[in-house]
C-alpha cells in the first residue's frame, strides 16, 4: 500500500455490523425510532404527541415528517440524538473497527483517509484504542486516522453561544451558520451540549441532509471528499445503502478512476453498480464481519 492514496466510506450498516460494541450495536434506520422510543420514552412521548408514529420503521421518513411539522425545536432534537450516538464505543475484542485500524497502522506509509456518514465514533475510538492520533481538521497528515465525517458527527459542537436555556431561533426550520465549533471526547458530549444550546453539528437523518447548524463547516469537509475521492487510487466502501439523491456523497464516486470495493449484502451493491461509475467496482465481502483479509487483499 506504500504511498497509494486509500479512502475508505462507512454507513449505517458498518456500524450495526461492527462485531462487538458498548453498550450494544447502533441499529439501522429501519429500527432507529423504535429503538429512541425505548431509551428516551419521555423525550419520544412528547415527539409522538405532536407528530404520531407513522413512518417510524424509516427514519429519513420520519424526520422529514418531523422536519415539515415545523413544530419542534430542531436544535434540542439534534442534542438528543448526539447524546444518544454519543454513548456507542467498540468492545475490547472482537470489533472489526479495530481490525480494519491495524491494517492502516500496519501500513502507515498509505496515504489514508476514512470516511464516514455515521454520527457515532466508533471507528475513531477503535483507532485511537490501538494508538492512533484522531485527526478530524481535513489536513490530511500521514501515520494519522484521517476522518471526515460528510453529514457531521455527535462530537462536533457548535461553540459560538453558551448558556443554558432554549434559543431564539426556536423552531426546526431556523438555521445558524458560522462560529467556532469544538470536536470533543464522545464522552464529553453530554456536558457540552448542557450548555451549548445551538447543539451538535450534524445534518438531518433526511432526504437531502439539511443542516441547521453551522452548514458552512460541513460543505467544507463534504468539499475535502470530493476532492479526495478523484485523487483516490483504491476506494472501499463499508455497510452503505446508496442512495443517489445524497449528490454529495455519491456524484464524487461516478467521477472517479479510482478502483472501488464494496463491503455489504447483494441489494446495496446492485444499487452501487446501477450508479454507472467510470470502473466496474467488486464485491470484497457481504458482510463487515470476516472481511479484513478481503479488504487487506484488495488494497
Amino acid at each position: 500500500m506504500k504511498n497509494k492514496k486509500i479512502t475508505f466510506l462507512s454507513g449505517a450498516g458498518a456500524s450495526f455490523g461492527c462485531g462487538k460494541v458498548v453498550p450494544y450495536n447502533p441499529p439501522l434506520g429501519s429500527d432507529l425510532y423504535e429503538d429512541l422510543e425505548i431509551q428516551a420514552p419521555t423525550i419520544m412521548d412528547q415527539i409522538n404527541n405532536v407528530i404520531g408514529r407513522k413512518n417510524i420503521n424509516n427514519f429519513e421518513k420520519k424526520m422529514n415528517e418531523i422536519w415539515k411539522s415545523g413544530r419542534i425545536n430542531g436544535f434540542m432534537l439534534n442534542s438528543f440524538l448526539a447524546r444518544y450516538f454519543s454513548r456507542f464505543s467498540p468492545a475490547i475484542t472482537n470489533n472489526y473497527f479495530i481490525e480494519m485500524a491495524r491494517i492502516i497502522q500496519d501500513n502507515f506509509s498509505a496515504d489514508f483517509v476514512y470516511s464516514t456518514l455515521n454520527y457515532d465514533c466508533i471507528a475513531e475510538l477503535a483507532a485511537s484504542g490501538i494508538g492512533f492520533k484522531v485527526n478530524y481538521m481535513g489536513e490530511f497528515k500521514r501515520e494519522t486516522f484521517n476522518v471526515l465525517k460528510l453529514h457531521g458527527s455527535c462530537n462536533f459542537i457548535n461553540d459560538s453561544m453558551q448558556g443554558r436555556g432554549n434559543i431564539s431561533a426556536g423552531l426546526l426550520r431556523g438555521t445558524v451558520d458560522g462560529g467556532a465549533v469544538s470536536i470533543v471526547q464522545p464522552n464529553q458530549v453530554d456536558t457540552y451540549l448542557q450548555v451549548r444550546p445551538l447543539g451538535p453539528v450534524m445534518a438531518f437523518y433526511m432526504k437531502n441532509k439539511p443542516t441547521q447548524t453551522n452548514k458552512s463547516f460541513l460543505e467544507k469537509i463534504q468539499n475535502s471528499w470530493e476532492k479526495r475521492v478523484l485523487e483516490s487510487e483504491k476506494i472501499v466502501i463499508i455497510g452503505v445503502n446508496p442512495n443517489p439523491d445524497d449528490k454529495h456523497v455519491w456524484n464524487p464516486l461516478q467521477k472517479t478512476k479510482a478502483k472501488i470495493g464494496f463491503v455489504g449484502g447483494k441489494k446495496s451493491f446492485a444499487k452501487l453498480k446501477k450508479l454507472q461509475l467510470k470502473k466496474v467496482p467488486k464485491q470484497i465481502s457481504n458482510s463487515f464481519e470476516d472481511s479484513t483479509e478481503e479488504i487487506e487483499n484488495f488494497l
